[in-house]
């Protein structure tokens, strides 16, 4: 008689007729149940050695039906593939508003395709615990109090949590500090183990986001970005400790910078924006900044303004035009157009002072990059009046110059 452990079920088979309790023959069938009442049928077993081993290999057998016929292919034994530790350090905590925003580096892709789910965890802590033994309890203390499952790349390689402590934070939020972790879960829910932790004392003193924020172009070289400010500024400005405001501006399809545009806080409700590219895309948003705990916490953002500058503004019309005449040919000379963004100038030409504009001859085909122009085109002894445009890279022209006049000279 042989014994065959499947992943379906147990198997024992027989080689020959087995006689069972009763006389009853069952032949080869493989019956557990029959060849265990056979076993334990002592009857026929005469001497105590045979009771022995019957019992014995009976024992065997409940040990092996107990470990056997469980459905489904076995499971190899779990392995974890710690990822690299350039990919599970590097995690930052910092207040903005009433939110703490995580953010750390995001592992490489072929590390990230192992991971099924991001877990957050936090700890609260008194803020006089020690700072060591508060970190060597945090896997004992900490609680998950988010997810979320990695789809794609990250933006910018890099994971962002946001917690909202106006939802889940202590009521005491000035007496506590919280301490945050993450951790990695594999496909086989396997935690990787936990990211650095990094230590963060909340305040509860913040100032809300500006409102009404608009922004608008009303000159060539400069954006104006505008905004309401939030209800609480008056109060904290009485106590000290409301600084201004920083305003950010990113490309559209571009990660937030981490530096504002302004060196210190705005301390008005307006900010000049000179370092723009037309015909880019930018949002806009503005933050409250106050001095809360000892340092300088900015408020969330204001909602997103975007706007796409447009180049409308024509250049200046050419000044100080001077005209001559030699051997047949007349000549124009003029300084400069102070606009920086000017690439040529049009030459016009027409016969009368008075001459409509249709009558006005534009001489150059493309516009002139240089600042004269020689006609030569003429005829002696004729006059002939002239006036300019300059042109901008957007293709914008701008006003003409004052007209001037030349008799042609042999």
């Amino acid at each position: 008689m042989s014994i065959a452990c499947s992943p379906i079920s147990l198997k024992i088979r027989t080689s020959a007729n087995t006689s069972c309790s009763g006389g009853e023959k069952r032949e080869g069938k493989g019956d557990t149940f029959y060849i265990l009442r056979s076993i334990f049928n002592v009857e026929h077993q005469t001497s105590n050695v045979e009771r022995r081993t019957s019992f014995v290999f009976a024992f065997c057998l409940l040990l092996l039906l107990s470990s056997c016929g469980l459905k489904g292919q076995p499971l190899p034994p779990l392995r974890s593939s710690p990822l690299p530790a350039s990919s599970t350090q590097g995690l930052t905590a910092v207040q903005r508003g009433n939110q703490i925003i995580l953010s750390w580096p995001a592992p490489r892709p072929s590390a990230l395709a192992s991971i099924r789910r991001v877990d957050i965890y936090r700890a609260v802590e008194r803020r006089t615990d020690l700072l060591s033994s508060a970190a060597e309890d945090f896997p004992d203390n900490a609680s998950i109090i988010g997810f979320f499952t990695p789809g794609g790349a990250a933006e910018n390689n890099t994971f962002t949590y946001i917690d909202n402590l106006s939802e889940s934070a202590p009521s005491d939020l000035n007496s506590v500090r919280l301490r945050y972790a993450v951790a990695y879960v594999n496909a086989q829910e396997q935690n990787l183990g936990f990211t650095n932790s990094v230590v963060i004392e909340p305040v509860s003193v913040v100032a809300g986001p500006p409102e009404n924020v608009k922004v608008e172009q009303l000159i060539q070289d400069e954006i104006v970005v505008s905004w309401a400010p939030p209800s609480d500024s008056e109060k904290l400005a009485a106590a000290g400790r409301f600084l201004g405001y920083n305003v950010y501006r990113k490309v559209a399809s571009g990660p937030l910078p981490n530096t504002p545009l302004n060196d210190q806080p705005v301390q008005v409700t307006r900010y000049r924006d000179r370092s723009f590219q037309f015909q880019t895309e930018y949002n806009y948003i503005v933050r409250s900044v106050v001095q809360a705990g000892g340092r300088v916490i900015e408020s969330s953002d204001s909602p997103a303004q975007t706007f796409k500058p447009v180049d409308r503004f024509p250049p200046s019309a050419p000044t100080a035009v001077q005209i001559a005449s030699a051997a047949g040919i007349i000549s124009l000379f003029w300084p400069s157009n102070p606009e920086g963004d000017v690439v040529g100038y049009n030459i016009y030409r027409a016969e009368s002072e008075s001459a409509p504009d249709d009558k006005w001859i534009k001489l150059n085909q493309s516009p002139i990059q240089a600042t004269s122009f020689r006609d030569d085109r003429v005829q002696v002894g004729k006059r002939y009046y002239y006036r300019l445009t300059a042109i901008d890279r957007s293709g914008n022209e701008g006003p003409r110059s004052e007209i001037r006049s030349e008799e042609v000279v042999p």
